[in-house]
C-alpha cells in the first residue's frame, strides 16, 4: 500500500495523532507520515503519506499551501491563537481600507519570526516546550514566500476573513501578528483552515471522524501515480535495468523531473539534464 490519504484534520488534535491513527488502521505494517504539520487548533488538509509515499516529503514540502483564516484585531495572545493568554490589548481597530493598504507589503519574499509556541527547535528542544516552562529564548527570523494575501471580508468590528497562498514554512499566526503591528494594533488568529496543499484539495478529503470509523481505509488512498504532478517517461527493459541500478543514462529529452515507468510500473522519479537521465527517488523497492 503506497500513496496518500487527504485527511481533513479536526480541531484540537495533533497532526501526529492522525498519523498514529492511520498507522493503527494499517496494523503498523506500513511506514506512515504527513506532508506538513497543522497546529492542533487548525483544521483542513493534512496529506498522510503511506509506504513509499513517505519518500516524497522533501518534494511535497515545496508545494504551495492555501489557507482561510480569521484574524481578530485589538488583542494579542502569547500563542497567537485562541488557546493562549492575553498579553497585549489595543483600542485601535483597523478598517477594511486600512488592511488593504498594507497587505501589498506582505506579498512576495518576506521575513518573519515564528511564534514562540511552535515546533521550531532551540538547542535540541521544541520552542513550545520552552514557552510552556516560561524559559526566555528567541527564534531566528526566517524568509518565507507569500504568493497571495487577500482580505475576503469583514465579519465584525474586530474580525476579518483572509485567504493566504504561501510557501513552506510560513506561519499564518505570525502573519496575523505582523499585519496587526503594521496597523498599529495587536492581533491573534482564532480560526485557521488549510484548504489546499499542492494538488491535495479539501474537496477531495475525508474527515478524521470518517477515517476513524472506516473499516476499509484502502479505498481512500491516492496512488503514487495520482499524487505526482509531472510528465511521464516510459522506458524499455534495458534502460529500466540501468535506471534501477542508479546509472546515468544518455537519454534525449527536455530538462526536468519525470515519473519514470516501465511497462506501466512506476520505477521512481528521474531527472533529465543535458540529455542524461538519472534516478532521483527510487519508488519500486
Amino acid at each position: 500500500m503506497n500513496g496518500v490519504i487527504i485527511v481533513n484534520k479536526a480541531d484540537s488534535i495533533t497532526s501526529q495523532k492522525v498519523v498514529n491513527m492511520v498507522k493503527h488502521k494499517f496494523n503498523k505494517k506500513f511506514k506512515v507520515g504527513h506532508y506538513g504539520t497543522l497546529d492542533p487548533k487548525a483544521t483542513g488538509v493534512l496529506p498522510i503519506a503511506i509506504g513509499k509515499a513517505t519518500k516524497l516529503f522533501d518534494l511535497m514540502q515545496d508545494k504551495i499551501k492555501v489557507y482561510r483564516a480569521i484574524f481578530r484585531f485589538g488583542v494579542e495572545t502569547d500563542t497567537l491563537d485562541s488557546e493562549g493568554k492575553i498579553i497585549n490589548q489595543s483600542n485601535v481597530l483597523p478598517t477594511l481600507s486600512d488592511i488593504q493598504s498594507v497587505l501589498p507589503s506582505f506579498i512576495g519574499q518576506i521575513k518573519q519570526v515564528p511564534p514562540l509556541y511552535s515546533a521550531n527547535m532551540v538547542n535540541g528542544v521544541r520552542a513550545y516546550d520552552l514557552a510552556r516552562k516560561n524559559v526566555e529564548f528567541e527564534l531566528k527570523t526566517k524568509s518565507v514566500y507569500v504568493y497571495k494575501f487577500e482580505c475576503i471580508k469583514q465579519i465584525n468590528n474586530a474580525d476579518f476573513l483572509f485567504e493566504i497562498h504561501c510557501g513552506s514554512g510560513t506561519y499564518i499566526r505570525s502573519l496575523c501578528r505582523d499585519l496587526a503591528y503594521a496597523l498599529n494594533t495587536y492581533g491573534f488568529m482564532p480560526l485557521l483552515i488549510r484548504t489546499k496543499s499542492g494538488n491535495f484539495d479539501i474537496q477531495n478529503s475525508i474527515s478524521y471522524k470518517e477515517l476513524l470509523q472506516s473499516d476499509n481505509i484502502d479505498k481512500y488512498v491516492m496512488s503514487l501515480n495520482e499524487v505526482l504532478e509531472m510528465p511521464s517517461l516510459n522506458i524499455d527493459d534495458k534502460v529500466a535495468f540501468k535506471f534501477g541500478n542508479g546509472m546515468t543514462i544518455i537519454f534525449n529529452g527536455e530538462n526536468g523531473i519525470y515519473k519514470v515507468l516501465n511497462q506501466g510500473n512506476l520505477l521512481g522519479l528521474g531527472s533529465i539534464k543535458n540529455n542524461r537521465l538519472k534516478m532521483e527517488i527510487k519508488l519500486d523497492d
